[in-house]
């Protein structure tokens, strides 16, 4: 099961690892110019305040879900990740710039500059910005369908 999973997990990856000859702006790594436009998408989306409040959901989702299964080990955990998880953790820290690292040039290596400048005057706007408040409603309203369907195709590995 194991490798089936790593598997799967690498063909994902080699999907989603950029070829840069079909890139825009001529291809070739990302110059300063689309890495600093890429920089403004993450920042005019929230930037490293919105992954931390992403992580938080997460945490949130966590918790619920073991305290259906374990009250007092909920509480705990809680407690635990309520600690951990400040943006002064400098593990936490490491792994923001990380994230927005490999955001930036995942942009840069997707979009044009002018594309991405384009991206993060709409993230600025007032549409942009109630675009992002009801994304989360979205996502959540994904997740009990995603979770069943990640279900079945574990026990198709499985089989």
């Amino acid at each position: 099961m194991r490798r089936a999973l790593a598997v799967v997990v690498a063909a994902a990856w080699l999907a989603a690892t950029p070829a840069f000859a079909d890139k825009p702006d001529g291809g070739g790594p990302p110059d300063q110019a689309r890495l600093a436009a890429a920089k403004a998408v993450i920042d005019s989306a929230g930037g490293r305040a919105e992954t931390l409040r992403y992580m938080n959901q997460t945490k949130a989702a966590l918790v619920t879900q073991m305290r259906n299964q374990d009250p007092a080990a909920a509480e705990r955990a809680q407690k635990q990740l309520d600690e951990f998880l400040t943006d002064a953790n400098p593990k936490v820290v490491a792994f923001l710039d990380e994230m927005q690292g490999l955001a930036i040039n995942f942009y840069a290596s997707n979009f044009s500059t002018e594309e991405l400048n384009t991206i993060a005057a709409f993230q600025a706007s007032s549409a942009g910005t109630k675009f992002r408040a009801v994304v989360p409603e979205l996502m959540a309203s994904m997740a009990a369908p995603m979770f069943r369907f990640q279900h079945e195709l574990m026990a198709v590995v499985q089989k």
